[in-house]
């Protein structure tokens, strides 16, 4: 089920008129087939202030964890899971050496 709900509300003084884009998916069933006895409810929720439908936001979001899996794997393979430095311009100049 997916919900789009208007909410109007002030935002450092100006005011504004947001959508909160709900999604409920209901799971009866595991991967394998296995049914639960409880069925598992999830439920998914974005703010936006775009002039997409609310299933283009959920489109877009479903391709948001993708896009964290090739950054996770990319820093992985390159095995930098954290920069050197809390300085931007220390980490420029190891950031060459490294890759």
């Amino acid at each position: 089920m997916d919900v789009g709900l208007l909410l109007e509300g002030v935002f450092l003084g100006k005011s504004c008129i947001f959508t909160k884009v709900i999604r409920v998916t209901e799971r009866t069933h595991d991967k394998k087939g296995q049914l639960y006895l409880i069925p598992e409810i999830m439920v998914e929720g974005w703010w936006k202030n775009l002039e997409l439908s609310e299933k283009e936001i959920i489109k877009l979001y479903k391709g948001h964890g993708l896009c964290e899996q090739f950054h996770g794997e990319f820093k992985s393979d390159l095995d930098i899971g954290r920069l050197s430095s809390g300085k931007f311009a220390i980490n420029v100049l190891i950031w060459p050496i490294t890759y």
